[in-house]
């Protein structure tokens, strides 16, 4: 346990504390005939146990050190006229403040010299009772070696007894009380709001406004933060995911998602963070602001293990910070600790426990304590073998009884031996005693234990402060640790369950395709035998951009359910930063609440029935609903007469289209289905039903109403037919027409859902073979132009060799007579005008008006490649800097090819 901390200094010299002046306050009336004298002093020379008394050679009576004793009647007696209520010095700490049982008055403690106005007195023992108790020694702390133990605090006589012990025996060291670290409080510097919400950790992000706690509920907000904690690498991450909150400001959920994406682009090029080791110790750095407690040894090792992992992550986040710019401003808040985390592996060994060269006055003291140890040791097994004792022996073996050697003695024999009986066996035939000849060495062990532990007490206390002194730093980086590991959970769900992200828009579109519910992934994956998330139908759904009210109809255990949870859950999902389950591209707005109604909840304890649970949860939607809520309502007009339910729905629906809250309802109700034609921004939907199999598909078909199929499905689960029979006479009867018209358009419209499917499917297909044309036209290009830009280069290499045995064999007619010299000269002339006007030197001139400031080049007459400095297009030259010359080359002189080595 984490203990106050020793003093860091040897303990001063105590100092009388200040005494009352006797004139300073009335005296109780039935003491004021009675002669005062001062106590004799009680001091217990072997316990070292002060009193609260003046010197025995002081004649006169010194002032009381401290208040009067306790009593109904001094409590009430009144202060004399011209008397003051005493007043505390301002450095008084609470723990010197004493309040007496009858009274309310607090008493400072005892004043430092007596008052000039105080009268002598004959001495005479009283009998007033000491502030401190005579029977009972100053308490030793005996806490196990590297455990600091928290001593009381000290009142105002109990600090003054503490002084006169140390007076009385200066050889022994005052309790760690004495010199508490609480004397002189440091006031804590405030620490800016913690960001290990994923909501509140970034600078300007506002934290989200509470969704709906009922709706968070019903759709199993908690069960996929429960998945989502399975992935979180240590208790931080735990932590931050189940503080997660859906958030409603855009910028916020876009860098979420961000993140998320970001991690797991890292996880699938690593395949690990590294983020072993890390560990929540924020309670064990926020408990040094308290200011009394040590931390201990274990714990400094997880703190180390953890600031190194955070130091890893800073690495490796700076790494890839071009390419994840969210995990560089992550890495941000990670701080480089690692001169901390020298100074704890410079304390604390592995093992846990601090080291022996962690300070030469503890090496010293382990030293001093093994030899100690061993010198016992070995006494106690000279005593069991001397020829006096052995006799005495209930057993040979020398063992341990409270840290102490004993030997076992037979209880009848115990009077032959001197020494302290420790122990006795369960049979009280045996004793164990300590003999007398170890209990010198016994107690130098424990002085030397004892110092031991007060130098690990002061080692571990240092090491507190060290920490204490980076305490926000620290907190920081555990912060945003936890960040980053929830991230991490979110990054490792997203690559189990072939997530994607989502794409946030802000005008209110929420367009999802092949949409699976994680939880029903993951029940199909535990209890399927061994399926996979392909065999969850996926459904598509759309909402806000040409209708705000979806109607869902469709039969029983036809999915409609699933399909609201699906569409609320994804929603949640999104605007906690998780990635969705989903095909790429799924668009979502951000909502400020998602309001659902969702399965029956009639309670006896609280006299509901199901329609009266559904208004209950009406009345509370219908308050919050508005444009950016999502409502979601299951069996809307149900419980209820059918006419009524529907009048009411019909009503609700006309409340939310009002509102322009963006909708989803399931029902049964038929004029709830007519809702949808009669308005624009309604849409009909149905959960498809295979009429052949008579089993639900679990598609959701936009456009479409549904039928409820009550008849078949009763009959598939082996109703007599005769009873549906009658029933869908009787139906026909009522409905007429109107059902073999939906059921043909149902058949129609399925037929072309059909072929809608399979002409995605072909799009799909030809836009892949339209990539792979283009990839391979891209290559066909690239392949040509590397041809004719080899084809150049060779023909380009060819005009160079060409002039230069035509300069080399014109060179010898320059010095013969002037008309073949001229004529040598034409010819030049006239070979150089032809190549000039060749298509390869036009391009090559081309290329060079087009060049750049910084651009590279090759210099046909240096044979190396040059950047451009300047260019000069008028005189058609250029200068560039070959190593660190400058040199100007003309236009001709210039080329993008480099020749062949050897040619």
């Amino acid at each position: 346990m984490p203990s106050r901390a020793p003093p860091a200094s040897p303990v001063p010299t105590p100092r009388r504390p200040r005494r009352f002046s006797t004139t300073s306050r009335a005296r109780p009336a039935r003491n004021s005939s009675r002669p005062r004298t001062s106590r004799p002093s009680r001091s217990s020379a072997r316990h070292c146990e002060p009193t609260a008394t003046a010197p025995a050679t002081s004649r006169a009576r010194r002032p009381r050190p401290g208040p009067p004793p306790a009593s109904p009647r001094s409590a009430k007696t009144p202060r004399s006229a011209g008397s003051s209520a005493p007043t505390w010095p301002a450095n008084s700490s609470p723990g010197q403040r004493m309040r007496s049982s009858g009274s309310s008055t607090a008493w400072p403690s005892m004043p430092s010299t007596p008052s000039p106005s105080a009268t002598p007195r004959p001495s005479r023992p009283t009998r007033r009772r000491s502030c401190t108790s005579s029977s009972r020694p100053i308490p030793r702390p005996r806490a196990p070696c590297g455990t600091p133990r928290r001593a009381p605090r000290p009142s105002a006589c109990s600090a003054w007894a503490t002084a006169s012990a140390a007076m009385a025996c200066p050889t022994r060291p005052l309790p760690s009380t004495a010199r508490s670290p609480r004397s002189s409080p440091t006031p804590p510097t405030p620490r800016p709001p913690s960001s290990a919400s994923p909501t509140s950790a970034r600078s300007g992000d506002p934290r989200p406004a509470p969704m709906d706690p009922h709706s968070l509920e019903v759709l199993e907000y908690a069960k996929v933060k429960a998945m989502l904690a399975g992935y979180a690498a240590c208790s931080l991450g735990k932590a931050a995911v189940q503080a997660l909150e859906p958030m409603t400001d855009p910028a916020a959920v876009r860098a979420a998602v961000a993140e998320t994406t970001e991690l797991r682009e890292l996880l699938h090029s690593r395949g690990r963070l590294p983020v072993a080791g890390m560990t929540d110790v924020r309670p064990a750095i926020r408990g040094t602001d308290e200011g009394e407690r040590a931390i201990e040894p274990p714990v400094f090792l997880d703190i180390r293990a953890t600031l190194l992992a955070a130091k890893h992550l800073k690495a490796l986040f700076a790494e890839q910070a071009a390419a994840l710019p969210h995990l560089g401003a992550l890495g941000d808040g990670l701080h480089d600790l690692e001169p901390l985390c020298d100074l704890i592996d410079a304390t604390v060994g592995k093992d846990g426990l601090v080291r022996d060269d962690a300070s030469p006055q503890l090496a010293v003291l382990r030293s001093r304590l093994a030899a100690a140890l061993t010198r016992m040791r070995d006494k106690a097994y000279a005593l069991a073998a001397s020829p006096s004792i052995r006799p005495l022996l209930q057993s040979e073996n020398v063992t341990l009884r409270n840290g102490r050697y004993v030997l076992a003695i037979k209880a009848e024999l115990k009077h032959e031996i001197s020494g302290i009986i420790l122990d006795r066996s369960a049979t009280g035939a045996t004793v164990y005693i300590e003999p007398r000849e170890l209990v010198l060495l016994a107690n130098e062990v424990d002085d030397l234990r004892f110092a031991e532990r007060r130098e690990v007490e002061r080692l571990l206390w240092e090491l507190t402060l060290a920490l204490r002194a980076q305490r926000e730093p620290i907190l920081q980086t555990l912060d945003t640790l936890a960040r980053v590991d929830c991230a991490y959970a979110k990054a490792r769900f997203s690559l189990d369950y072939q997530m994607a992200p989502p794409e946030i828009n802000e005008e209110g579109h929420l367009a999802v395709r092949r949409a699976r519910h994680p939880l029903l992934v993951r029940v199909l994956e535990r209890g399927g035998g061994g399926a996979t998330a392909g065999k969850v139908a996926p459904i598509d759904y759309r909402l806000g951009e040409d209708f705000d009210l979806l109607v869902v109809t469709g039969p029983n255990t036809g999915g409609k359910t699933v399909t609201l949870k699906t569409i609320g859950l994804l929603a949640l999902m999104a605007q906690s930063g998780l990635h969705v389950p989903a095909e790429p591209g799924a668009r979502f707005p951000v909502y400020e609440d998602v309001l659902a109604d969702i399965g029956d909840e009639q309670s006896i304890e609280q006299s509901l029935s199901t329609f009266s649970s559904h208004v209950t949860n009406l009345v509370r939607i219908l308050g919050k609903a508005h444009k950016r809520t999502l409502v979601l309502l299951d069996e809307l007009g149900a419980g209820t007469d059918p006419a009524e339910g529907a009048a009411l729905g019909t009503a609700v629906l006309d409340f939310l289209s009002e509102r322009a809250a963006k909708t989803v309802v399931t029902t049964h109700i038929g004029d709830l289905k007519a809702y949808a034609y009669r308005h624009a921004r309604a849409l009909n939907a149905a959960c498809e039903f295979d009429q052949e199999t008579l089993r639900p598909t679990y598609r959701l078909l936009l456009g479409q109403p549904g039928n409820s199929n009550a008849i078949a499905i009763a009959e598939r689960l082996g109703l007599p037919r005769a009873i549906t029979r009658r029933a869908r006479q009787a139906v026909e009867r009522t409905r007429g027409r109107d059902t073999e018209l939906i059921a043909e358009l149902e058949q129609s419209r399925k037929a072309i859902e059909d072929d809608r499917e399979q002409a995605h499917l072909l799009r799909r297909d030809a836009e892949g073979l339209r990539g792979k044309v283009e990839a391979a036209l891209k290559a066909a290009e690239a392949k040509a132009r590397a041809s004719r830009r080899e084809a150049e280069q060779e023909i380009d290499q060819h005009l160079r060799r060409v002039r230069a045995r035509l300069a080399e064999a014109l060179r010898p007619l320059q010095n013969a007579p002037a008309p073949f010299a001229d004529r040598a000269r034409a010819v030049a002339e006239a070979l150089e005008a032809e190549f000039q006007r060749s298509p390869l030197a036009a391009k090559r001139l081309e290329f060079a008006r087009g060049l750049h400031k910084d651009d590279f080049v090759h210099v046909i007459s240096l044979g190396a490649s040059c950047r451009v400095r300047s260019i000069n297009r008028t005189r058609e030259r250029l200068e560039v800097v070959l190593g660190h010359a400058v040199v100007e080359v003309g236009f001709d002189d210039v080329t993008w090819v480099e020749p062949e080595a050897g040619r």
